[in-house]
Order: structure tokens, then C-alpha cells, then sequence
């Protein structure tokens, strides 16, 4: 199953956000995330805009996350944690054989209500 391109950007940059939250600053977590400084801000400028908030109060060497941006880097790392533990299960698992009934998810069972994917209750 393909992620599509806007998930996956904006994703990339909730991590950016999450990691200028756990190193304290965007050089910081630029510096772990391997990347430009600029390219960090970018990607909360994406965001800000996406989410219609502030999320990064910009000063001259000082770039700092507003309370909005903090509680959605707090959250953003819940969900980022549970999707990284979701995709290192699944990839475990032996794959599923044709014919085999186990269900992809979003698949339908035969009276046609959807079928949660594995290892979800």
C-alpha cells in the first residue's frame, strides 16, 4: 500500500516538528535529522500553513515552538511512535499467502462491512 505523496510530505515534516520539540531547537534537530536549518523552517512553514496555526516563533537565533506548536509536536509523537511500532509488526509477520483469508486492510468481509487490518482491535 502506497502512501501518497501529500501524507508522506506532511508526515516528514510532523517529525521535523517532533524532533525540533525532543533537541530543543530547529539547528539542533536539523543537525539530527540531517538536514539544513532552512529546510526544517520550511517544513513548519508547511505545516503552519496546513494547520492555520503558529507553530514556530522565528527570532534571530532563537527560533523557538509556540505552546500550539509544542502540543502538536507532543501528539505528533504518540502517533509517529504507534506508526513506526504498527510498521515494524507488520513487516515481521510472514507475508500473507494468496487465498489465505487474511484481510488487507480495508478489506471486506463477504457481507460486506470492512475488515480491520491485523493486529488492530
Amino acid at each position: 500500500m502506497a502512501i501518497p505523496l501529500l501524507v508522506r510530505t506532511e508526515l516528514a515534516h510532523l517529525d521535523a516538528l517532533v524532533t525540533i520539540r525532543r533537541r530543543g531547537s530547529v539547528e539542533r534537530a536539523a543537525a539530527t535529522l540531517d538536514r539544513p536549518a532552512r529546510a526544517l523552517r520550511a517544513d513548519i512553514a508547511e505545516l503552519e500553513r496546513s494547520f492555520g496555526l503558529a507553530m514556530l516563533r522565528r527570532r534571530r537565533g532563537q527560533d523557538r515552538l509556540t505552546a500550539a506548536g509544542a502540543e502538536v509536536a507532543r501528539v505528533a509523537a504518540g502517533g509517529l511512535d504507534q506508526l513506526e511500532r504498527l510498521l515494524l509488526t507488520l513487516q515481521a509477520e510472514p507475508p500473507a499467502r494468496a487465498g489465505s483469508g487474511s484481510a488487507e486492510p480495508g478489506a471486506r468481509r463477504r457481507d460486506g462491512a470492512e475488515r480491520p487490518p491485523r493486529g488492530i482491535a
